[in-house]
């Protein structure tokens, strides 16, 4: 296991094969029974006398208050100021940073990798990254090293179906120095 840099992740890191699905209503989706339909364009701005316009016509949400003139709309009295809370603790977080280690590489179908912490810092989150071959490992330990102080980062994967492929999995430890309470 090797430790890398404190604030690069890996080269190849970037190269990851990333799946992103996004599903988006489109107005043809929409069943017609639903749809909403707007008047003509050319009514904008038209100013309509007596009461031409009543509350049934108006759809919800399409007023805003500068569609009113002053005073139309009511005005909530100020209200005083509530008590003052007690005061939180002192301390604070900083000198964040991230570890990475690796596993081995190779054609292995079962690897670990743990990020050590430097002494003095806590954890405040972690991961993985899997960068190499087309592998279908599967991470099934994503988890901070032993608690209730941890001191790393620890990340198991297995290959269900050997693959053949050459991968490498990574640990990241975020850590940083959290003052006591």
């Amino acid at each position: 296991m090797s430790t890398l840099s404190t604030t690069d992740p890996p080269e190849d890191a970037g190269k990851l094969p990333h799946k992103f699905t996004r599903s988006s209503a489109h107005f043809r989706d929409v069943p017609p029974s639903l749809r909403r339909k707007a008047g003509p364009s050319s009514d904008r701005g038209k100013t309509y006398t007596g009461n031409a316009v009543t509350s049934p016509k108006v759809l919800d949400g399409s007023l805003l208050t500068t569609d009113f003139k002053a005073g139309q709309l009511p005005v909530e009295p100020q209200r005083p100021e509530g008590p003052r809370g007690p005061q939180g603790p002192a301390g604070g977080v900083s000198g964040s940073e991230v570890v990475y280690a690796a596993s081995i590489g190779g054609a292995f179908t079962v690897k670990s990798s743990e990020a050590q912490f430097p002494a003095g810092k806590r954890v405040t989150g972690g991961g993985y990254l899997i960068v190499g071959g087309q592998t279908n490992a599967r991470v099934t330990v994503n988890t901070p090293g032993q608690v209730p102080n941890p001191t790393s980062w620890y990340v198991e994967a297995h290959e269900p179906t050997p693959t053949g492929a050459d991968w490498t999995l990574y640990a990241y430890a975020v850590c940083a120095t959290v003052a006591a309470p």
